[in-house]
């Protein structure tokens, strides 16, 4: 089955032997021109904003990184484009809380969230011209936490906020040697979940936009 990590892998390998090929010692850069045609109906048009990065909760707790104080990232974001999406989610969003008043931490399984960094993290989007897509803690958090830090999301970051992501890697939630649900759950308890929650924080946020689920290799759930 063809995963998102295996496709990544397989274009990230691709690249690099591109890039390199003409640097290997002995081999000359070809000079023939060469036409990509992939079918003969008209191209697709990509969306403006279709370039993005992702990032860890983590990124986004401590100040001075994702902040237009950091004025060389402002600059490099700016370079790839006018518009994008970075998302914030990834492992550390199971182990991520909001506290708007708390002390800033931001640790692999334990990442603090506060007032301080949600704002700067707005202004760096405001700034750069992207928008982003925002992870709640699914996994251990509550969704009384996560209706309160949806509501300051996105009163902070405004119409750059695209989308809420609920759930990290879903599927895996029944697994390891803490798993985060029963053995038995599977895309139907999650989409249960998902239906509270999602109808929760509507109601909170009228509105609001929803990207979910993220999977590690279940192409199915999505």
């Amino acid at each position: 089955m063809l995963t998102r990590r295996t496709m990544l892998g397989n274009a990230f390998a691709a690249s690099a032997g591109l890039a390199l090929a003409p640097a290997i010692v002995g081999c000359k850069p070809r000079t023939a021109q060469l036409t990509l045609r992939l079918r003969q109906s008209p191209p697709i048009p990509i969306p403006a904003n279709f370039i993005g990065l992702g990032y860890e909760m983590s990124s986004v707790a401590p100040l001075g990184l994702l902040s237009t104080s950091n004025r060389r990232y402002v600059n490099l974001i700016k370079g790839l484009g006018p518009q994008g999406v970075l998302r914030v989610g990834g492992i550390v969003a199971n182990y991520t809380r909001y506290e708007p008043e708390g002390t800033i931490k931001a640790q692999p399984q334990d990442t603090i969230i506060t007032r301080a960094s949600l704002e700067q993290f707005g202004g760096f989007l405001r700034e750069t011209g992207w928008s982003a897509i925002w992870s709640v803690n699914f996994a251990q958090g509550s969704l009384e936490d996560a209706v309160a830090e949806a509501r300051a999301v996105a009163s902070v970051l405004g119409p750059h906020l695209l989308a809420i992501e609920l759930g990290n890697e879903v599927e895996f939630y029944n697994r390891g040697q803490k798993p985060f649900r029963k053995p038995s759950y599977d895309y139907s308890a999650y989409r249960t979940e998902y239906n509270a929650w999602h109808a929760a924080m509507v109601k909170a946020v009228p509105g609001l936009r929803f990207a979910a689920p993220d999977t590690a290799a279940s192409v199915g759930w999505v």
